[in-house]
């Protein structure tokens, strides 16, 4: 494990090694959890993607796409830092929530901190599903104006950003019911049925 931490003060699993990082998830600690992986994913997809596009610009034959290009260029170096954030994000959250855990329902119920920090575990992986969304609609995007030589890898980047998005949602289903205010929790349910409903739309796009 490198020693770098994030601007809060907290280790940044986003910083790690490729080694460092898989000896943390693989240990039996709160986290990184399977939010942090699922961002991982993200953050990998758009490398993938952007892979691609590196290798279409300046291509002669794509010469009208050019400019299109370099947006996507810019646009998916965003999502990628995006994602690395979310990492640090999902497992802070989740390593403030993990001790609640360990009390009664009854117990969580009367604490005052309790919903904000649920709150926290959703807010991450549902932050992760709507970017594995945009991430998807750019690959989609990128299919027709891209080196084709490079159509497996864009494929990889698709596969893996839909796998993100499914993966980051069931993140989602496992905290929501931990809500205790039932308004609260049908709110989240509707917000993060529009992300699923989205992803599987898109998903469906695949070829």
């Amino acid at each position: 494990m490198s020693g770098i931490t994030s601007g809060t003060g907290a280790h940044s699993f986003a910083s790690d090694s490729i080694t460092g990082f898989l000896g943390a998830l693989a240990a039996k600690t709160p986290a990184p959890g399977g939010g942090c992986t699922a961002a991982l994913a993200g953050a990998l997809a758009a490398a993938q993607a952007q892979m691609v596009v590196e290798y279409s610009i300046g291509k002669q034959s794509l010469m009208d796409y050019q400019k299109g290009l370099l947006e996507y260029r810019q646009r998916l170096e965003k999502i990628r830092h995006l994602f690395l954030r979310l990492m640090d994000e999902d497992a802070a959250a989740y390593t403030q929530l993990s001790p609640w855990l360990k009390q009664t329902p009854d117990q969580r119920r009367a604490a005052p901190g309790f919903q904000a920090a649920v709150t926290a575990t959703l807010r991450a992986p549902q932050t992760t599903a709507a970017l594995a969304n945009e991430l998807l609609e750019c690959c989609a995007a990128l299919a027709q104006i891209s080196n084709p030589m490079l159509a497996s890898d864009l494929q990889v980047a698709q596969d893996i950003a839909a796998a993100c998005g499914r993966s980051a949602l069931r993140n989602v289903d496992i905290n929501l019911p931990l809500l205790p205010d039932l308004k609260t929790q049908q709110q989240e349910r509707t917000m993060t049925d529009e992300i699923a409903t989205h992803l599987k739309q898109l998903i469906a796009k695949i070829t």
